[in-house]
C-alpha cells in the first residue's frame, strides 16, 4: 500500500480514474482508499462529490455492463444440440446468466426474476438452433401437469 504525502491534498488524475473504475466494478470506498494510500473520507467525498468522478464512473459501469452482454451472448451463442445434452450447456447457462445479472447492476436495472428471463433466453436460443425435443419435453410436461 502507498502512502500519499501529507501535502498532497486533491486527488490526481490517475487516482480519479482507479477510484472511478474499482467504485464502478463494486468495491467499497474504504477499500479503496486502503488499495490507493488515501483516507477512506477522501475516496467517499470524491464519489459523492466529484462531477467528473461520477462521469467517469458512469462510464465505466457502461463499459462494464457491455463486457458481461458481450459475454453472456457468447456463451448462449455457444449452446450446441450436442453441449445441451451435456453438462457444459449448464455451464454456459450459468455463465450467461450470471453475466447477464451483472450486466444490468451495472447499467443500474433491476436483477430480480433473472433466471426466468434466462430461462426464456435459453428456450429461445434452442429454437434457433432447431432443438424441437426441448419444446417438446416442455409440452409433455405441461399436458402432465394439466
Amino acid at each position: 500500500m502507498k502512502k500519499t504525502p501529507a501535502k498532497q491534498r486533491h486527488l490526481d488524475d490517475s487516482e480519479r480514474n482507479e477510484i472511478a473504475y474499482k467504485y464502478a466494478a463494486g468495491i467499497t470506498p474504504t477499500r479503496i482508499a486502503l488499495e490507493i494510500g488515501r483516507d477512506k473520507g477522501t475516496v467517499i467525498n470524491a464519489v459523492r462529490n466529484d462531477e467528473q468522478l461520477k462521469t467517469l464512473i458512469d462510464g465505466y459501469r457502461e463499459e462494464l455492463g457491455e463486457m458481461f452482454e458481450q459475454t453472456a451472448r457468447r456463451a448462449l451463442g455457444a449452446l450446441t444440440d450436442a453441449k445441451l445434452d451435456g453438462a457444459s450447456a449448464r455451464d454456459l447457462i450459468i455463465v450467461a446468466g450470471t453475466s447477464y445479472d451483472k450486466m444490468r447492476l451495472h447499467r443500474g436495472q433491476s436483477t430480480e426474476n433473472i433466471a426466468v428471463i434466462m430461462a426464456s433466453a435459453v428456450v429461445e436460443a434452442t429454437k434457433q438452433r432447431g432443438d424441437k425435443e426441448l419444446t417438446c419435453q416442455r409440452s409433455e410436461q405441461n399436458d402432465t401437469e394439466n
